[in-house]
């Protein structure tokens, strides 16, 4: 049972601020309003309402001098179409059954009977029914069941004849009730039947009642308890059965909800009061499918979801009575929600009638249950959903929230002696229930990594990094080839390990939780670097911000040019690169301006035999000839030997593969780097280079082809938008084709000598492939690049 409710004032506050109005109101819009002329104030009481055989509604109400048919027939302009005037006295009710409308008053005249099944032309008073066995000359309320038996209650309340409860049969003959039997063992001021079982308030003792009532002439006392103000107003059921409601008409009362599947052993499941009011008197609710609504008095009505009964939430409100506050019998008496067309009645003692348009807006709900790896519930954890809702565990480990909200929210998860788990983006959806389970993690407890050989050797120095949208960590393993991670919540993380001499693996979505707090990771022998991780090369030169840098590459344009790379290459894991600056700015910030220098780690070619250096370079110089990207081999001994210089006037940004025979230029035993230099020599022109996804290969890696560019070939721009320009000289090319990542065709073309367009606005963004086909049968791709 939750006694004291956090309302989310996340996305509840913005919508209250937009319902306001001068009135007050959230979720209810106001239809029209009706106020009795010449009529003395406070002048109206309870309503009820009637729909004829032609489907019109009727608003029936009660005065203090009489009751009153009005037509909603046109709802925003409503009919005063019958009036009868009788007893004058501060209570009266109504309710109908089959074409019917049966009133009693606190003062005289026994139950009237007003026939109207002449609607929309007459309505014809019966005479009234003062009974038989059972006098009855005046009562507070009643109640008709499906069975068509009206239940009289507070009839003839401190008269010497008082027969407390009168059973009547109106089924057999409307205009002639017909006595069944009486209760009055204790005076019942309202309630409500279903099944012959009697939900009674006895408003003086206090209580909620429960009576069998199958035997009318013997009720049969079933259970009780006691409301929170100890002054039971009125009841309600649910639809299910299951549980009962009832409000205590005094300042600060509560609306309560019960749990009656066992009347010898009634259970309160929650109770709420309007707006959180610690003045305001409720007086009678409904219940509406799974929504309470509430005549409250100065605070107008009420609409509470109660789809949850142990959790109570006020989705809704309308404050009729904008003269009167706090404290005091005026305002809102009765609101009758049950119409066909959804409008909801509401008689104020003041305004007159009042009709509403809600929106039964249904609350979201969740469960948090918060366990440690053990299973054990951790009880008096803090639990807090975006940020405003916040409870405490129980002794179970439950916390339970409800709240007028809609969308996805982190929920944060603290113990001490845990760490704390935060999860992100939970739904919260109107009108359902969310479970969620946590699982915190012990403050000792730690996630080992171990990195291996395949024969199961220790990898001292080996290097991890764990990654996921909220956390990145470096790590290097010790002597022992293990690493403990500490402080990091439980989730799923990208994980990459590698070190040099041996391949690099990127392993997607490792678990850490209470099922998986240890990882062993086995590399393969191989000198590779696909510099997702700092394996050990050496940066030096003069230039500081055009320094060699591992990272996600930002693109920079020099003019209408590609001058850093945007992606990295493709077929290795990850998506880094190692390149020359790669910073935010205009490709000027940080591009080289002097000389830049990268080299490897010390390369050991022993166990190969026809060793081949293979990379994939970038360069781009701005078209300026003096500037060069240099790659060189340092030997043994620290001589240095250029095995390349490449200048280029034109624009050549793209990923090109470097497949070097290292035994062409010195003896694989005799080679300790390899080095390159990205240079400007003066001209201060835009120059940057990138290396991705080196490794040696025995004897020539076959790897893509790349278009060269020269004077008989151009594809441009790249990268592209909408269209993609293909130029040639010659007849040597006879047809194009665009594939994506995943080998799929998606357009291609013949090409003619000149200027070929591929328009492909629909592109998505992303990496694509272009084969080019020669006249010989031999075929060239290029990595395109859709921004």
């Amino acid at each position: 049972m939750t006694l004291m409710k956090n309302f989310l004032l996340l996305s509840f506050l913005l919508i209250v601020s937009l319902a306001l109005n001068a009135q007050g109101r959230l979720n209810v819009d106001s239809i029209s309003s009706y106020k009795f002329p010449n009529a003395s104030f406070p002048n109206t009481n309870e309503v009820w309402g009637h729909v004829d055989t032609n489907g019109t509604e009727y608003a029936l109400v009660c005065r203090r001098n009489g009751f009153s048919v009005i037509s909603l027939a046109d709802p925003a302009n409503p009919q005063l179409i019958y009036s009868d005037t009788s007893a004058s006295t501060l209570w009266r009710d109504v309710k109908s059954y089959k074409g019917y409308a049966y009133v009693v008053n606190e003062d005289r005249g026994g139950l009237e009977i007003f026939d109207l099944n002449g609607l929309p032309d007459t309505v014809r008073k019966i005479n009234s029914y003062g009974g038989s066995n059972f006098p009855l000359q005046r009562a507070h309320n009643l109640y008709i069941d499906s069975n068509g038996v009206a239940y009289i209650f507070g009839s003839n309340n401190n008269f010497p004849n008082s027969a407390g409860t009168i059973f009547l049969d109106l089924d057999t003959d409307p205009e002639n009730p017909i006595e069944l039997g009486n209760y009055d063992s204790l005076y019942l001021h309202d309630g409500y039947v279903r099944d012959d079982t009697l939900y009674g308030g006895a408003v003086n003792n206090g209580k909620l009642i429960i009576l069998d009532v199958s035997d009318k002439q013997n009720p049969v006392f079933l259970g009780a308890v006691t409301t929170p103000s100890a002054f039971t107003h009125n009841v309600w059921l649910s639809e299910d059965g299951n549980t009962a409601f009832t409000t205590d008409e005094v300042s600060g009362g509560f609306i309560t909800a019960y749990d009656v599947t066992d009347p010898a052993l009634i259970q309160e499941r929650d109770r709420i009061r309007s707006r959180n009011t610690s003045t305001v008197i409720p007086h009678n609710t409904h219940v509406l499918d799974n929504f309470l609504v509430t005549s409250y008095y100065t605070a107008g009505v009420s609409i509470v979801d109660a789809t949850n009964p142990d959790m109570l939430i006020e989705t809704g409100y309308f404050d009729t009575s904008p003269n009167f506050s706090g404290s005091g019998f005026n305002g809102n008496w009765g609101a009758y929600p049950f119409l066909p067309s959804g409008l909801l009645l509401v008689t104020d003692m003041q305004e007159g009638l009042v009709v509403l348009r809600p929106n039964y807006k249904g609350a979201s709900f969740l469960e948090v249950f918060v366990r440690d790896c053990n299973g054990t519930a951790i009880t008096s954890a803090s639990v807090s959903l975006g940020g405003n809702l916040n409870d405490t565990t129980n002794l179970i480990g439950l916390v339970e929230f409800g709240a007028l909200i809609e969308g996805k929210f982190d929920l944060e998860v603290k113990a001490p002696g845990y760490y704390t788990q935060i999860i992100e983006d939970v739904d919260m959806i109107p009108g359902q229930k969310g479970r969620l389970g946590v699982f915190l993690r012990d403050s000792n407890s730690v996630f080992s990594l171990s990195v291996t050989d395949l024969q199961q050797n220790a990898l001292a120095g080996a290097v991890l990094s764990l990654e996921n949208e909220d956390t990145l960590i470096n790590l290097t393993t010790d002597l022992s080839g293990n690493v403990d991670v500490a402080n990091i919540d439980y989730g799923d993380f990208e994980v990459r390990v590698g070190k040099w001499g041996y391949k690099t693996q990127c392993i997607q979505n490792v678990s850490f939780n209470c099922n998986n707090e240890a990882e062993v990771f086995a590399l393969e022998e191989g000198i590779e670097d696909n510099f997702e991780l700092d394996l050990g090369w050496t940066v030096s030169g003069s230039d500081s911000l055009g320094a060699w840098v591992i990272g996600d590459p930002i693109p920079t344009i020099d003019g209408v040019r590609l001058a850093n790379p945007p992606i990295d290459s493709y077929d290795d894991c990850g998506e880094f690169a190692i390149m020359t600056g790669n910073g935010v700015g205009s490709a000027d910030a940080f591009d080289v301006d002097s000389n830049s220098f990268l080299k490897s780690p010390k390369l050991d070619l022993s166990g190969f035999i026809e060793p081949y250096l293979v990379f994939y370079r970038w360069y781009y110089n701005g078209g300026v000839k003096d500037d060069q990207f240099v790659i060189s081999f340092i030997d043994t001994s620290g001589n240095k030997q250029w095995i390349d210089v490449i200048k280029h006037d034109t624009e050549h940004a793209n990923w090109i593969l470097e497949n070097i025979k290292v035994s062409d230029h010195i003896s694989p035993l005799a080679l300790d780097y390899i080095q390159f230099e990205a240079s400007d020599k003066g001209s201060q022109s835009i120059v940057e280079a990138a290396i991705d996804q080196f490794f040696v290969s025995e004897g020539e890696f076959v790897g893509l082809s790349e278009v060269e560019a020269d004077n008989a070939f151009k594809i441009y721009p790249n990268p592209f938008n909408s269209s993609l320009n293909i130029e040639i000289e010659n007849d040597d090319y006879l047809q194009a084709e665009l594939y994506d990542v995943s080998a799929r065709r998606l357009a291609s073309m013949d090409l003619r000598i000149g200027l070929n367009t591929l328009e492909l606005p629909t592109l998505p963004k992303g990496i694509y492939l272009i084969r080019i086909i020669k006249a010989d049968g031999s075929v060239m791709q290029q990595k395109l690049f859709r921004q």
